[in-house]
């Protein structure tokens, strides 16, 4: 969906997540609130709305690209009708291709903060799906996937489903 004009105010295609909508026209937006089956009943409830649906649905959250280079300038918001991969689909392709993870990484793939990050993984360690890289101290620690046999894969996802883990396929 295309709208014209840019983002108003400091809202970026960064922060919208967080920082909802403004309404670029308030006498519009005050207006449309006196409907009888008013379209939105708060400013900004619908960016809010979209972010919360998607992610409800375990679906990519929506896209939004300004573009100020066109004849006119506009705002372009995708929604994509795609399954988002699980945490673990994510650190495991990770780990797949750069060999180790860091909390910190996790945190930037999950979006979530250290303390959860450090937990989920504890689980994984737990689980037997993460060992801990050796030499490495506790605050510069790594983690990647065990080479040794361990439990078959097939044990491992029926728990890891209970612990936010991978989903069967």
């Amino acid at each position: 969906m295309e709208n014209p004009g840019l983002f108003p105010g400091r809202i970026t295609p960064d922060n919208i997540s967080k920082a909802g909508s403004k309404a670029r026209n308030p006498l519009i937006a005050q207006n449309l609130r006196e409907f009888p089956v008013a379209p939105n009943i708060d400013a900004g409830e619908g960016v809010k709305m979209m972010f919360s649906e998607m992610a409800a649905a375990q679906l990519y959250p929506p896209q939004y690209r300004q573009s100020t280079e066109a004849a006119i300038e506009s705002v372009t918001v995708t929604l994509l009708n795609l399954e988002r991969p699980s945490i673990w689909d994510e650190v495991s392709d990770w780990i797949d291709r750069e060999g180790s993870i860091q909390n910190a990484k996790l945190c930037e793939i999950a979006k979530i903060d250290t303390l959860r990050a450090s937990k989920m993984l504890g689980v994984w360690r737990e689980q037997g799906l993460l060992v801990p890289l050796p030499n490495r101290a506790k605050r510069n620690m790594a983690y990647t996937k065990p080479t040794r046999s361990g439990p078959a894969q097939s044990d491992l996802l029926s728990t890891l489903e209970e612990n936010n883990g991978p989903r069967s396929k």
